[in-house]
C-alpha cells in the first residue's frame, strides 16, 4: 500500500457518516463482516445493511477517538451516538439516545476493507435506549459531563464577609441562554459590580470590577479553577484534551511546548502567505457570477482565518476542506451553545459536525506523518513530541482540533464585527481608507507597513472592546474567599463578562461608542483589567500576538481593494453562544474600491 493504511479507515467511516454508498463499493471487500450481520456480498447487500441502519438509527455517527495499525490490522476506538427509532436486529423502537464507545478491528486487503469486528457496550447502549433499566453516567466525553467535579458547598454559615446582592429567587438556565447579553446587563444595573445569584441549583457570583478581575485572574489564579465550569464542559466534548481545556501539570507542559510556535519572529515571517491567502479571498469576489450578490461576511471571513491557521500552523493548503469545516463549526457553535442533551436532532448535528472536523485533522495528522518532509510548524512540533511523550493520536487529534478552531473562529468573529461597525460609521471608515491609502498605495501590505496602520489596529481593538468573541470567562472556587468585603464560596462558579466590563459606564467615556481614538492614547496601567479580550493571567491567549499581526493584516488587505456594504433591511444582533457572533450571519454588497461610489 502508497498511504498509511489508517487513511483508509477514515475515509470508512466519513462515508458511513454520510451514507455515501459510492464511497463505500470503492473500499470495502465482499468479505466484510459488519455489525455481526451476515457478510456484506455485494453492493445491494451494502445498501441493504444501510437502509437497515437509516431504519434503525436515522441519525448514527462515529467520532474516531483514536486509530492504530500493526500491518494489516487496524484498530480503531470511536465514539458511537444516535437514536434508535425503529425495529432493527429484532429491537421494538425506543425514540431515546445513546452516546457509547466502540472498539472496531480490521484486516486489510490491499486497499480494500476485508473484515471487521466490533466490540463495543451493547449493555450501555441498550440501557440508554430503553432496552433495559439505565442509569445516567456521571462520566464519559462525547456529549456527556465530564468526570472532573469539584462540590459546590451553599455559603451558609461562612463567618467572614458577606454575600453580594442578587436575586432571590433561583435563575432558570431557560432564562439566561434565552438572551445572556441582556440577563448579564440587567443583573448589573439593578444590583451593582458584585451579584450573587442561583442558577440550575449552582451558586453563581458575578464580577464586574477591574480590581476584582485582577484578583480571580492573576493575585489568587490558583483558587480559581477551570474545573467544573460552562467553559470546560461546553468546550470539552468538542476540543478533548487541548490547551483550552487541560488544567494541572499537563496545561502546563502543553503550553511549554507550544508558546515558541506563536513569537514574533515565526509571524511575522508569516505574514506574506497571510496576505496571499487573503488576496486569494478577493480574488474569488472578483469572478463571483454575480457580482451584487450579498456575501456572507461571517462565513468568509471564517474561511479565510481558517486557511490562515491552517496553512501557516500546519504547512496545509486547507481550501477544499474551509467550507464544510467551517459550516461544521458553526453547527458546533450553534449545539453547545443551546446545549440539550435530550434533544436528539440537536445530539446528531453535534456530533456529526464533531466526526467531520475530528475526521478531517485526523488525515491531516496521519498524512504528515507519514509523508513527513520535516516542516517546522506547530503540526510538527505536535508529531515530534508524540513521539517523545508516547502521546496517542486522540491527543495529538485534541490539540490540532482545538488550535485549528481557536486559531480561526474568534479572529474571525472580531474581523466580522469589525465590518459592521465600520459600515455603520462612514467617517471612520473613511479615515482607516485614507491612512491604507497613505501608507500602502496600490502595493501589497508587507512586515514593514504595520506599525503604519496605527488608526486600523485602533478600528480592530475598539471592535474587541465593543463585541468581544469571548464574552464570558469562568472559574471555580476551590476555597473559600473574600473580594471586596463580598464572601466568595468554595465551589461558588465565579463569571466575568468581557462584554460587561468593556462597555462600564464608570471605566470608559462614550462607552456604547465606537471610537477607536481611545486606543490612539496611552490608557495607562489600569487598562489591563477593564479590557481583557484576550483573556489575563497564565491561561490568556496564547495566540494573542498571531491574532494582532493577522486582523489588521486582514482589513487592510480586504480594505485596500474593496469596499463592503451592508444589505438594506438587515439588522444587526449580537448571539452570545460560544462565542459572540452575530445572529443570521452578516450579508455585505463587496464593491471594488475603483467601483465604489459613496453618497
Amino acid at each position: 500500500m502508497n498511504d498509511d493504511p489508517r487513511l483508509l479507515v477514515c475515509q470508512y467511516y466519513d462515508a458511513l457518516n454520510r451514507r455515501n454508498l459510492d464511497v463505500l463499493d470503492k473500499i470495502v471487500s465482499p468479505d466484510l463482516v459488519y455489525h455481526g450481520l451476515d457478510g456484506v456480498k455485494s453492493r445491494d447487500a451494502l445498501k441493504g445493511m444501510l437502509i437497515g441502519y437509516c431504519e434503525g438509527f436515522p441519525n448514527l455517527v462515529y467520532t474516531i477517538e483514536d486509530v492504530v495499525a500493526e500491518g494489516e490490522r487496524i484498530a480503531v476506538r470511536t465514539i458511537t451516538a444516535g437514536t434508535h427509532i425503529g425495529p432493527f436486529l429484532g429491537y421494538a423502537p425506543s425514540g431515546r439516545s445513546f452516546v457509547v464507545p466502540m472498539l472496531s478491528l480490521y484486516r486489510l486487503d490491499g486497499s480494500l476493507i476485508r473484515e471487521i469486528w466490533e466490540v463495543f457496550d451493547k449493555l450501555a447502549m441498550f440501557q440508554q435506549i430503553g432496552l433495559c433499566s439505565y442509569t445516567p453516567s456521571s462520566t464519559g466525553r462525547a456529549g456527556t459531563a465530564g468526570s472532573c467535579s469539584i462540590a459546590a458547598p451553599r455559603p451558609d454559615g461562612l463567618q467572614s464577609g458577606r454575600l453580594p446582592p442578587g436575586p432571590r429567587a433561583e435563575v432558570s438556565l431557560a432564562q439566561v441562554r434565552s438572551d445572556p447579553l441582556s440577563f448579564l446587563e440587567q443583573l448589573t444595573r439593578e444590583y451593582g459590580d458584585y451579584v450573587r445569584y442561583v442558577c440550575n441549583g449552582r451558586e453563581t457570583v458575578l464580577l464586574n470590577e477591574p480590581e476584582a478581575i485582577r484578583h480571580v485572574l492573576h493575585d489568587r489564579e490558583s483558587n480559581y479553577s477551570k474545573l467544573d465550569t460552562p467553559d470546560l464542559l461546553l468546550l470539552k466534548p468538542m476540543l478533548g484534551d487541548g490547551l483550552l481545556t487541560t488544567v494541572g501539570p499537563r496545561w502546563k507542559q502543553d503550553r511549554q511546548l507550544l508558546q515558541p510556535m506563536f513569537t514574533r519572529r515565526r509571524i511575522e515571517g508569516a505574514m506574506g502567505l497571510m496576505v496571499q491567502v487573503v488576496e486569494e479571498m478577493l480574488d474569488r469576489w472578483r469572478i463571483r457570477p454575480e457580482p451584487r450578490a450579498p456575501v456572507d461576511i461571517v462565513r468568509e471571513m471564517s474561511r479565510v482565518t481558517l486557511e490562515i491557521a491552517a496553512r501557516v500552523l500546519f504547512s496545509m493548503d486547507f481550501a477544499s476542506h474551509s467550507d464544510a469545516f467551517g459550516e461544521a463549526m458553526n453547527v458546533l457553535n450553534e449545539s453547545m451553545g443551546h446545549a440539550r442533551p435530550d434533544d436528539p436532532a440537536i445530539q446528531h448535528r453535534f456530533q456529526s459536525a464533531l466526526a467531520l472536523i475530528r475526521t478531517t485533522v485526523l488525515e491531516i495528522l496521519l498524512s504528515r506523518k507519514f509523508y513527513d518532509s520535516g516542516e517546522d510548524d506547530l503540526l510538527g512540533t505536535l508529531v515530534r513530541s508524540q513521539r517523545e511523550r508516547g502521546d496517542s493520536d486522540r491527543q495529538v487529534i485534541d490539540q490540532a482540533v482545538t488550535i485549528l478552531v481557536a486559531g480561526h473562529e474568534t479572529t474571525a468573529k472580531c474581523l466580522s464585527w469589525a465590518i459592521a461597525l465600520l459600515d455603520r460609521n462612514p467617517d471612520t471608515l473613511a479615515r482607516m481608507l485614507t491612512e491604507l491609502d497613505n501608507s500602502l498605495g496600490d502595493r501589497r501590505l508587507t512586515r514593514d507597513d504595520l506599525p503604519s496602520l496605527r488608526y486600523t489596529r485602533a478600528v480592530l481593538a475598539e471592535s474587541l472592546r465593543l463585541d468581544p468573541p469571548i464574552w464570558l470567562l469562568t472559574r471555580t472556587a476551590v476555597e473559600n474567599d473574600v473580594i471586596a468585603g463580598y464572601t466568595i464560596p468554595a465551589g461558588a462558579l465565579v463569571a466575568i463578562s468581557p462584554y460587561l466590563i468593556h462597555r462600564h459606564p464608570n471605566l470608559w467615556e462614550h462607552p456604547e461608542g465606537f471610537v477607536p481614538d481611545r486606543f490612539l492614547a496611552d490608557e495607562g496601567p489600569t487598562q489591563a483589567y477593564r479590557y481583557l479580550p484576550f483573556g489575563h493571567g497564565s491561561r490568556h491567549c496564547v495566540g494573542k500576538f498571531f491574532a494582532m499581526v493577522e486582523m489588521p493584516l486582514v482589513l487592510a488587505t480586504v480594505y485596500r481593494q474593496f469596499v463592503l456594504t451592508a444589505v438594506p433591511g438587515h439588522t444587526r444582533e449580537a448571539e452570545a453562544l460560544v462565542t459572540l457572533r452575530p445572529r443570521g450571519g452578516l450579508p455585505m454588497i463587496v464593491t471594488e474600491r475603483r467601483s465604489y461610489a459613496p453618497d
